[in-house]
């Protein structure tokens, strides 16, 4: 008899002994973490050295996450919040390495600062000589922001987000207040998913998986990426969806829409039944922000999107494009990702029909995932959606898609085509989906029998 509170000591100290030892593997990993975005920030790891370096932080990043993600939830949500925020700050250490975008966002965020519509002028417009300066016009007269021929893409909620960020910092910075900015915001995005998670009953300690992942902290305090502020706005309005705040979950979505139009996608994890609601609060939300400009300017409102997407469509299904003969590969991917985004609609459907809370976070991470194994994209700041969608509960497996972004971005500096690089990384990405959801389904109909 006096061997049970024996037995219970030696059980405490192994859960203790195991907690510490995951504490000790997630503090290594988030140091591991910050010098490896140092070293990548180093001039003598362009190209190649940065890629790895790259790949590396994922490894990294999955094992000390999994770790953090034991601890107790507590001791979870600070380390993974806090850690978030101290990577961030360390990227903030240069400017923008891999991208050029910010300049784009800083001149927008300029011209609207002077009272002039963005949409309005290109970059090069006389009527905007008084706005130019050495860092934006090296020459003076010829723009360093790239197509700097066209008026700009980016959607009203962005462009208001440009306005802030330049009124506040007063145009100072040169980049540096964009990278300040979007590091709050991917913070802010840590702080919506613990409350998101808190609200709809799930482990909040999930947050690691965006707090802790490089994606987030290249693309939001590394490069200033607007998107992580799209990614805002999704996990609110899924959070709202989430607990059947149809009305205005859709509003934030369509505000999610008119920052970058990639978001869009989630709303496949809609229930159909409450589809036309969201869909009626998205659409007013776009309208809302869209009304002022185009009682302006009209049709000019759509900027470089028509080109941009014209432009886009010479290196895109390059998956379908090695599988297929090139005239089938759109008409494919087109029927892929139809049939994919009613796969999860009706799922969104079945599961409200049987009484279940809503999960659009998964639902919208298929779609998500297959859209970018079938599009192939060349950019990484897109997948910053499917980080926030894996944050809030979708399989952890689709980080895999996030991950394979990378070495597409980086072909030039692998003496490869683009059409090589996407098709061994996002085929390495399907085939470890693929692999990793037979099993789990064959696991399913093991435990069924």
């Amino acid at each position: 008899m006096t061997a049970s509170p024996g037995v219970r000591a030696g059980t405490g100290t192994s859960v203790r002994g195991r907690l510490s030892g995951d504490a000790a593997v997630a503090g290594a990993g988030l140091v591991a973490l910050a010098v490896l975005v140092l070293l990548a920030q180093q001039p003598f790891s362009r190209g190649v050295p940065q890629l790895v370096l790259t790949m590396g932080m994922f490894g990294v990043f999955v094992a000390a996450a999994r770790a953090a993600e034991r601890l107790a939830e507590p001791a979870c949500l600070r380390f993974a919040v806090l850690g978030g925020a101290a990577l961030q700050v360390v990227a903030l250490r240069v400017r923008p390495w891999t991208t050029d975008d910010h300049l784009r966002y800083a001149w927008d965020g300029r011209v609207q600062a002077a009272g002039i519509d963005p949409y309005r002028y290109v970059p090069g417009a006389p009527e905007l000589a008084g706005l130019r300066d050495p860092w934006l016009f090296p020459d003076g007269t010829t723009p360093a922001l790239n197509h700097p021929s066209v008026r700009t893409i980016y959607p009203p909620v962005a462009q208001a987000w440009f306005w802030l960020v330049h009124v506040l910092s007063g145009g100072r910075g040169q980049g540096l207040q964009l990278q300040i900015g979007a590091a709050l915001l991917a913070a802010a995005v840590s702080l919506a998913v613990v409350v998101v998670l808190r609200w709809t009953g799930n482990d909040p300690r999930r947050v690691v998986w965006w707090a802790w992942c490089p994606a987030v902290v290249l693309e939001a305090g590394g490069n200033a990426h607007v998107d992580v502020l799209g990614v805002l706005f999704v996990v609110s309005a899924l959070g709202l969806v989430g607990t059947r705040s149809w009305w205005a979950g859709g509003f934030l979505l369509g505000l999610a829409v008119a920052t970058k139009f990639v978001p869009a996608l989630v709303a496949v994890g809609v229930p159909p039944r409450r589809s036309l609601r969201v869909a009626t609060a998205a659409a007013a939300a776009v309208a809302i922000v869209y009304l002022p400009h185009v009682a302006v300017l009209g049709t000019d409102v759509v900027g470089f999107l028509g080109g941009y997407l014209a432009e886009e469509q010479t290196d895109r299904y390059d998956l379908l494009r090695f599988l297929l003969p090139d005239v089938l590969a759109a008409p494919a991917g087109v029927l892929v990702l139809t049939a994919t985004a009613l796969r999860q609609w009706g799922s969104a459907g079945r599961r409200e029909a049987r009484g279940q809370p809503p999960q659009p976070w998964s639902d919208a991470a298929v779609l998500v995932g297959v859209s970018f194994l079938v599009v192939t994209p060349a950019y990484p700041w897109y997948a910053l959606l499917i980080v926030g969608l894996v944050a809030l509960g979708a399989p952890r497996i689709w980080l895999v898609v996030a991950a394979a972004v990378y070495p597409v971005y980086a072909a030039a500096a692998l003496g490869d085509t683009y059409y090589a690089t996407r098709v061994v990384s996002y085929g390495l990405a399907a085939v470890i989906l693929l692999v990793t959801f037979i099993r789990a389904r064959t696991r399913v109909d093991v435990s069924v029998r």
